[in-house]
């Protein structure tokens, strides 16, 4: 009983694992924190046009979309970050969009890229560049 226990418990664990490890916008989302930043919900006008967007271009792999906020010194700056179910459907996309191409040019490379999460500043905002490259 005790064997069966520990096997229940071990593999219990792994499934949490495997799902953790999934979305790298946890480690995002506690950078952003970290740094100053807030997640801004008022603002939901962008993701959802950001959304309506990316579902005329028969995005469906989306998970979501989240903005985060920080004061600057005369407006706010904004982070919008796209969560893709997984890389590999954030890569797809890459490629099957003219106007994320246009953006990237190298997923793997880019510093605008995080695991399944794709970074699109607002303002032009290096702070919100620099807080998405700690987490790559």
């Amino acid at each position: 009983m005790k064997k069966l226990s520990l096997v229940l418990l071990s593999l219990a664990l792994a499934v949490c694992f495997l799902f953790a490890g999934c979305s790298k916008y946890g480690s995002i989302k506690r950078a952003y924190e970290d740094a100053g930043w807030t997640e801004n919900a008022q603002v939901q006008n962008w993701t959802t046009q950001i959304n309506t967007y990316l579902a005329e271009e028969n995005r469906e792999d989306i998970t979501d979309t989240h903005v985060f906020e920080k004061a600057g010194l005369i407006l706010p700056e904004y982070a919008i970050i796209v969560e893709f179910k997984s890389t590999e459907s954030l890569v797809q996309a890459i490629e099957d969009s003219a106007t994320l191409q246009g953006i990237i040019e190298d997923a793997q490379n880019s510093d605008y890229v995080s695991g399944n999460c794709l970074l699109i500043p607002i303002i032009s905002s290096n702070n919100a560049l620099e807080v998405f490259k700690t987490t790559k």
